[in-house]
């Protein structure tokens, strides 16, 4: 599409598409095509900046910090990284005016929330004109922090700790219309001798609930009156009717599977199962009641030993599962538990991330193709000393929108050897485990048969390798190499002065990992002109594979 066309569409239409886009996502995706863009952008108000994602790249936070004014960001989700960004941004913005517009925060448990935080948060944000916070990582000692927020305006509360948050804000907000709340505190459980009676106090003047999830972390006994799906039922059809979705989790005390479908049974009533369509089963692996699908395991491995005989209905467990791992010698014995009578119709239909570890062979491939559906994989891992390189590929066909590759592989030659056209939908790459000695044809098929990626994770040899690998690969953000601990890391320096990166701005770290070993970071700018990278690329001082 050209320019022309692109400033024939009105500037609502950008804003509808901008609504489902993160801000980063937004400036990587418009910035710089022309100035009817850079002019959307620059009067668009509804940024929603995630700082935490291991996926920001350098020109990305770049673009935040110098393109960005404080009064565009709504939303913001702070995390740790390599490169301290949370810092760099409120440093960044606290020399201009403060996050006037943010109406949502989550803080993420990389981050400890203690009062030092906050108060140097505040500098650029007001807690009290906060619609939404998420708080995953609470740690307060100092009782009288509880002064200082009120979260008058918060409709939308997520957290980690229910007695830490009550720490920080006295109490928890009745106008709430959404509640994620997670009982940590023994104080919260046994406070009074009823846990039922201590929920109800917390969500009776509740009266605009809409959305309600419930952590209780300590395990219940069976008779508890918080498991009793009737009291459950008697109180919020009566006390909080307006309430569309309920969520818990309660961990229970090992009991026999008759008491466990007497409890399950008080939650299978017509009002429910009918009227309001929530449902609830017991998690062997979590020792819990939960709701389904929302509390239902995202994750499943064939190495742990798993029970489907408590499961009501098997086939939801599949369908929410997203991170499938599978040991391929025990792959029959997994295949045995979903052909049984519990799994009626065996499909893994929503599975994102493939792990596999052993031995592939053909008959694996053929099986896994008819339990998974492969064209939702975004992420393969695969792991194994054997050559079943042929297997590997005729999996790896079937995965249409495959982005991150993860191989840990003896023969990984071998792969590269037979994999004939590029995989240009591949953006990230981790290569370990391969036999040394065929590294020099490894990295040359790296960078034929990868050349969008930008994301790469390997072992380090030398200096001339990696300049090679940042040379041939013009679109790489990040590389993370592994050195062992007699290697040293080139210096900045030195990479500027041999490679492409003359031409970006990057930033590099050395990290020391318990002793064990240390990894070289590069953190890439790619906003220089790559038509012109690639036109005068023989003109550099190019390192050859030695």
């Amino acid at each position: 599409m050209s320019d022309l066309v692109l400033d024939y569409l009105p500037v609502e239409l950008f804003y509808e598409i901008f609504s489902y886009l993160s801000g980063c996502h937004i400036l990587r995706a418009f910035h710089s095509i022309n100035n009817y863009l850079n002019d959307i952008l620059i009067g668009y108000d509804n940024y929603m900046l995630d700082i935490s994602s291991l996926d920001i790249s350098k020109k990305e936070f770049d673009l935040v910090c110098s393109f960005l004014r404080s009064e565009q960001i709504a939303g913001l989700k702070l995390g740790q990284n390599d490169f301290d960004l949370v810092n760099r941004f409120i440093t960044s913005f606290s020399n201009s005016q403060p996050l006037i517009r943010l109406r949502s925060l989550w803080i993420d448990d990389t981050i400890l929330i203690d009062e030092l935080f906050l108060t140097r948060l505040s500098s650029i944000i007001n807690y009290n004109t906060l619609i939404s916070i998420r708080f995953d990582r609470i740690r307060l000692n100092n009782s009288n922090v509880s002064s200082k927020y009120s979260f008058d305006s918060l409709s939308h509360l997520v957290t980690s700790s229910s007695h830490e948050f009550r720490q920080l804000s006295n109490k928890i907000p009745s106008h709430l219309t959404y509640l994620h709340m997670f009982f940590d505190s023994i104080v919260d459980i046994i406070e009074t001798t009823s846990q039922f009676c201590m929920l109800k106090r917390l969500l009776m003047d509740m009266d605009q609930l809409k959305y309600l999830t419930l952590i209780l972390s300590k395990q219940l006994e069976t008779n508890s009156d918080a498991l009793d799906g009737i009291q459950w039922e008697l109180f919020l059809s009566t006390s909080v009717i307006y309430l569309k979705t309920f969520n818990f989790k309660f961990a229970i005390m090992e009991t026999s599977k008759t008491q466990i479908n007497f409890l399950l049974n008080r939650f299978r009533s017509k009002w429910w199962l009918d009227i309001k369509q929530w449902f609830v089963e017991y998690d062997y692996d979590q020792r819990a009641l939960i709701t389904v699908p929302y509390f239902a395991s995202k994750s499943f491995d064939n190495t742990y030993p798993y029970s489907f005989s408590l499961i009501q209905n098997p086939n939801m467990f599949c369908s929410n599962i997203e991170n499938l791992t599978i040991n391929l010698p025990g792959y029959e014995k997994l295949e045995q538990i979903l052909m049984s009578q519990f799994v009626k119709r065996s499909c893994f239909n929503h599975v994102t991330r493939l792990s596999l570890k052993g031995c592939l062979m053909m008959y694996f491939c053929d099986k896994i193709r008819d339990n998974v559906d492969l064209s939702m994989i975004k992420y393969f891992r695969f792991s194994s000393t054997i050559d079943t390189s042929k297997a590997v590929i005729r999996l790896m066909e079937n995965m249409t929108n495959l982005y991150c590759i993860h191989i840990q592989y003896l023969h990984s030659l071998s792969l590269f050897n037979q994999l004939v056209s590029p995989l240009v939908s591949i953006r990230r790459l981790v290569l370990f485990d391969y036999t040394s000695t065929t590294r020099k044809q490894l990295f040359y098929h790296i960078c034929r048969l990868f050349p969008r990626l930008t994301h790469l994770t390997t072992d380090y040899h030398s200096r001339q390798m990696l300049c090679y690998l940042l040379n041939e690969l013009l679109d790489l953000e990040n590389v993370t190499v592994h050195l062992a601990r007699s290697q040293y890391a080139p210096s900045h320096a030195w990479i500027r002065q041999h490679s492409r990166l003359q031409r970006n701005l990057f930033e590099s770290k050395v990290l020391n990992i318990a002793d064990r070993e240390k990894r070289l970071i590069l953190w890439i700018n790619t906003n220089s002109d790559i038509e012109i990278t690639r036109r005068h690329h023989h003109k550099l001082r190019k390192c050859t594979i030695q």
